[in-house]
């Protein structure tokens, strides 16, 4: 399961022995390594008073895995909660090597479905990436409307990538997602 230039990283906590086992049997033929999380409900020191301490204890655990994906020598990390699910291992391992392909610096792979609310963001997002697509077939035959989509970044991007691609979406409840070197380093130096 392993693709090249490809690092992946699993964040755990230390007590979570149950979900480091199940997170094991999935990846039993992948090079990984755990990164231990901050357990916000006994560390509340990290300070962001804008969420609860839980929540900023796992944004400070996903960014220990930054540093650790910056510590290697390798162009993408494959970051993934313990409770990730991998369904399909052949379509997951295709879709890691397109990511690496395109060279993505932050893809979206798999995320918890918390509500409607988040089913419904699925729901618009997809919508709105097929009609930029047939926005863009169309527009070969109105040079007008070329010109005018070839402007804005998302009906640009869209005729960049496969359709099975969504670019630029990144829903809440996120377990498992692609991140580059770059994107890495820009948001360990921003935050």
């Amino acid at each position: 399961m392993n693709v090249d230039g490809l690092l992946i990283l699993v964040v755990s906590l230390e007590s979570a022995t149950d979900r480091k086992a199940k997170a094991s049997t999935q990846l039993q033929n992948a090079d990984f390594a755990f990164v231990s999380a901050i357990d916000g409900r006994r560390d509340q020191s990290m300070g962001n008073r804008f969420v609860t301490a839980p929540v900023d204890a796992i944004w400070h655990s996903h960014k220990k895995a930054y540093s650790e994906f910056l510590s290697s020598n390798e162009e993408f990390c494959l970051i993934l909660e313990d409770d990730f699910l991998i369904t399909d291992p052949d379509s997951l391992i295709e879709s890691l090597k397109l990511l690496t392909k395109y060279e993505f610096d932050l893809f979206q792979l798999g995320w918890l479905e918390t509500g409607t609310d988040i089913r419904m963001l699925k729901l618009i997002d997809g919508f709105t990436y097929f009609l930029f697509r047939c926005l863009n077939r169309v527009s070969r035959f109105m040079p007008n409307l070329r010109q005018a989509l070839q402007k804005k970044m998302r009906p640009r991007r869209t005729s960049r990538y496969p359709s099975t691609v969504i670019p630029d979406s990144f829903l809440p409840g996120a377990h498992g997602y692609v991140i580059s070197r770059t994107f890495a380093e820009n948001v360990l130096t921003l935050n």
